[in-house]
């Protein structure tokens, strides 16, 4: 077998060896002298020393993620570092999916194409419309045509505030002719004779 070393392995194990050396002298005589650590850094600061990741490479940058893989990612969206769901899962089985059964038992994501159930009104109308559904008069009645006059008496007429001309709270009254209106100017007024107008 032919072992053949590049520049940059030459270098490495030049380093390296150069390295243990000259901490072997360090530690034996207690000199602070600088000196190469397991990357090739050369001085005599041992806190900025490199260090090995968590693949045992010197220098590298692998650590280990929240699930304690080694340069992993963490875990999965929606999932726990085992890989089991931790939200809802939709009618796909889909964890974290968006798509619902609607009144029609179809499983889908599109909530405009739903059907729905249809269903008796108050009144006994069979759709599926609520904007249609019959409502209380207000006699209580489902599905009735009393209103509120605008005296607001239920199922009035405007009699109880309407004045001579049937207007409610409107200002008519009947002058010395009977006459029904609400202009003073061309009210009849009583004659020497005591005749009206």
């Amino acid at each position: 077998m032919n072992n053949t070393y590049s520049i940059y392995d030459l270098k490495v194990i030049f380093y390296l060896c150069t390295a243990l050396f000259l901490n072997f002298i360090r530690a034996e005589q207690g000199i602070n002298t600088p000196y190469y650590d397991n990357c090739g850094n050369f001085d005599n600061i041992p806190d900025n020393d490199c260090k090995q990741d968590c693949f045992g490479i010197w220098g590298g940058d692998s650590i280990l993620d929240e699930c304690g893989v080694c340069g992993g990612k963490g875990p999965q969206l929606n999932k726990d570092c085992n890989g089991e769901c931790i939200v809802e899962i939709d009618c796909f089985g889909i964890c974290g999916g968006n798509a619902l059964i609607d009144d029609c038992g179809k499983c889908d994501e599109d909530p405009t194409n739903d059907c729905k159930k249809s269903y008796f009104d108050k009144c006994g109308n069979f759709d599926d419309d609520p904007t249609n559904d019959c409502v209380k008069d207000c006699a209580g009645i489902w599905g009735g045509l009393t209103k509120i006059d605008d005296c607001g008496i239920c199922g009035g007429e405007n009699s109880s505030c309407g004045d001579c001309a049937g207007v409610a709270n409107g200002k008519a009254y009947y002058d010395k002719c009977d006459i029904c209106d609400d202009n003073t100017d061309n009210d009849c007024v009583i004659d020497c004779t005591g005749i009206c107008g």
